[in-house]
């Protein structure tokens, strides 16, 4: 077989959505990068759809101990968490929300936990967006299984760090 001579300075590679952030993080990892573009940034609904991904695999358990870390990445440290299951809303910071949830995820109060979104609408003006999310949870709480939908008020606001959360509330269906 012949050998070519390979300028690497003539090397490119692309990739779109998931390809696109393996580029642009193969970029980023070399010490001298000559040139990198984006051919197709990702929108705002895409960065919401991802804050809201990780938001709701936060919680899950089912393969060992959730990523409750993520969530102060993702809300503003200054979040409010509304659960409003029941006769008297429940609303909490940030780090009261995940205390409970760090101890049953972990305890074996809540075990094979999982919760995910089926259905989403996203309404975004400018540096502000509602999302309304419907979801389903299941898991096995104090040895019992638990299945469960309700909906999800999620609010963001666009930073100079980009979108985070503003406030969560939450209501299960009875």
């Amino acid at each position: 077989l012949p050998i070519y001579a390979i300028d690497p300075s003539r090397i490119g590679a692309f990739g779109f959505s998931a390809g696109g952030f393996t580029v642009l993080a193969a970029v980023c990892a070399q010490p001298d990068p000559e040139t990198a573009t984006c051919i197709e940034p990702m929108t705002d609904l895409d960065h919401i759809n991802a804050l809201t991904a990780q938001f709701f695999a936060a919680f899950d358990n089912r393969s060992g101990a959730p990523a409750l870390d993520v969530l102060h990445a993702v809300c503003l440290s200054e979040v409010i968490v509304s659960k409003c299951v029941g006769d008297t809303p429940e609303v909490m910071s940030l780090d009261a929300f995940i205390a409970p949830r760090r101890r049953w995820l972990a305890d074996g109060t809540l075990t094979g936990f999982a919760e995910r979104e089926t259905h989403a609408e996203t309404q975004i003006q400018g540096r502000i967006a509602q999302r309304w999310s419907r979801y389903a949870k299941s898991g096995c709480l104090n040895g019992t299984a638990l299945h469960a939908t309700g909906t999800k008020a999620i609010q963001f606001i666009k930073t100079s760090g980009g979108w985070r959360i503003s406030a969560v509330a939450w209501d299960d269906d009875v």
